[in-house]
C-alpha cells in the first residue's frame, strides 16, 4: 500500500471513528473507495 492510500485511509478512519469505535487500519477495507470499516 502506498503512502497516498495510507493517508487517505487514516483520514477515513478518523471520520468513521464515531460510527466504528473499534475501527483500525487492520480491519479497514482499503480496496473500497471510502475505506469502509468492517468490524466483526
Amino acid at each position: 500500500m502506498d503512502n497516498k492510500h495510507f493517508l487517505a485511509m487514516r483520514k477515513a478512519l478518523r471520520s468513521q471513528a464515531k460510527r466504528y469505535p473499534n475501527c483500525t487500519i487492520a480491519n479497514c477495507d482499503y480496496n473500497s473507495k471510502e475505506y469502509e470499516c468492517f468490524v466483526p
